[in-house]
């Protein structure tokens, strides 16, 4: 199977600054160690409790925390000799890349402009990345992938605040699809949602993949849905993958101490006696 990311022992801290001058004493190491691979037109399930760092490492692909070691290669193409190292590249640099690598945030209403239209919050994205499109052929694309994701173009000319919570998030997941992305991080993208509603985003995700073959990396802290999308799961456990496999494998046969507790906790259909 072809990689398309790779991390490699990344560490991941934040500054500790202390006094006056705000000087920097030492860092909180957030994730320590981590490294796995994600297959190339599959979703790798980060699971983990809140507060293991899973956000954190969906950032530290995307360039939007430093990386303090370690590293993260992005594979174009399924040439195990054609990478680029990620960490480290200065925000101009990386903005090429933006386009390939999206994320679908966890709350869509704080990530969406409440002042924008969502024709233009769409529209962000491509007047800097297709800059040879027309205005015309901008809109249209926004209405076809707008259409995609089960929302009408009518959606275009409407503010966030007018849609539901599952529409809000539709609207996010459209976002990062009117780029044409080949990689997307789910951060909890459907973790404030009803269970029916849960379902519907889900498979909308799965069928995206098979259509576009998009890579995802998928951030939730409930085991039972990252069990339902993904092909790969990874434990985090404070900052540290305690457990990777197969996702059939993994819960089938978990390893950890605390991959088990977290499938004992999922919660069951068998009425207790």
């Amino acid at each position: 199977m072809a990689h398309f990311l790779t991390l490699d022992s990344v560490r991941v801290g934040f500054p500790i600054q202390k006094g006056l001058f705000r000087r920097t004493h030492g860092h909180k190491i957030v994730l320590d160690n981590v490294s796995f691979n994600i297959p190339r037109g599959q979703t790798v399930g980060l699971v983990g409790e809140s507060g293991s760092g899973k956000t954190t490492v969906g950032r530290a692909i995307l360039n939007l925390v430093p990386v303090l070691s370690g590293g993260i290669r992005y594979y174009p193409a399924p040439d195990v000799n054609n990478f680029m190292v990620l960490g480290g590249l200065r925000e101009k640099q990386f903005r090429s890349l933006r386009q390939k690598l999206q994320i679908i945030f966890q709350d869509p209403y704080s990530s969406l402009n409440p002042r924008l239209r969502v024709g233009d919050i769409l529209m962000e994205g491509l007047r800097v990345h297709f800059v040879k499109l027309t205005p015309l052929e901008r809109r249209r694309k926004c209405a076809e992938t707008l259409e995609r994701v089960g929302l009408s173009d009518a959606s275009m000319d409407r503010f966030p605040h007018e849609f539901s919570g599952g529409q809000r998030q539709r609207v996010s997941i459209a976002r990062a699809l009117v780029l044409d992305p080949e990689f997307v991080v789910c951060d909890e993208c459907v973790s404030a949602l009803d269970v029916s509603i849960q379902a519907q985003i889900l498979n909308l995700l799965r069928d995206l993949q098979a259509e576009r073959g998009l890579t995802y990396l998928f951030i939730s802290h409930d085991l039972s849905v990252v069990r339902h999308i993904s092909h790969e799961i990874c434990v985090l456990n404070g900052g540290r993958i305690v457990e990777q496999g197969e996702t059939a494998k993994v819960m089938a046969n978990p390893q950890h101490q605390y991959t088990r507790t977290l499938i004992a906790a999922l919660p069951s259909l068998v009425p207790l006696r």
